[in-house]
């Protein structure tokens, strides 16, 4: 039963974590700014649909075959190329429909996200296969609380007039002051 608590915390985590970060996210952006997140956004849920969600459905059974093992290896050369082509190709996207260069560059980092899902694939079913719900469980509540800290640095380091960093909405603010 204590197993089955921890596996749910372990799915609970992380999720938890990116709902708090998209709502303070929210908060403190322009619409713009979050729609073009959820863009890319939706990119990363299409391709984790398509590959790395049966990936992992199957990588807890496959680490214990020969076939399975060779299978996630070939995952984890081919998912980071691939997936990385994907994500980059959605931002392009995002781009096209007219996103600053700030958000841009802000949203360059989940590019890396395939790399960091295919090396972390076969280390993550060795720990299921092994019943090690409470360590996953703290590596993904650590995860999700880190992944708020790079928005809060931000913003105490934010170096423009306005409260929020973000181009767009300084520009906003300047047009609505001078009109």
């Amino acid at each position: 039963m204590i197993t089955l608590l921890w596996a749910f915390v372990e799915r609970l985590a992380p999720r938890a974590g990116t709902a708090l970060l998209m709502v303070i996210f929210a908060a403190t952006s322009d619409p713009t700014t979050v729609g073009y997140y959820a863009a890319m956004m939706t990119g990363y849920a299409i391709l984790q649909a398509i590959t790395d969600g049966a990936a992992k459905r199957i990588a807890t059974a496959a680490v214990a075959t020969t076939t399975g093992t060779r299978f996630l290896r070939t995952y984890r050369v081919w998912y980071p190329i691939l997936g990385t082509l994907f994500l980059a190709c959605t931002l392009a996207i995002v781009g096209w429909w007219g996103a600053p260069v700030p958000d841009l560059l802000a949203m360059t980092p989940m590019l890396a996200l395939p790399t960091i899902m295919a090396t972390s694939i076969v280390p993550l079913a060795r720990l299921q296969r092994a019943g090690s719900w409470k360590l996953i469980s703290g590596i993904s509540g650590s995860s999700a609380a880190i992944a708020l800290l790079p928005g809060h640095l931000q913003r105490s380091l934010c170096w423009r007039e306005s409260p929020w960093c973000c181009a767009c909405t300084t520009r906003s603010a300047r047009s609505h002051s001078s009109s």
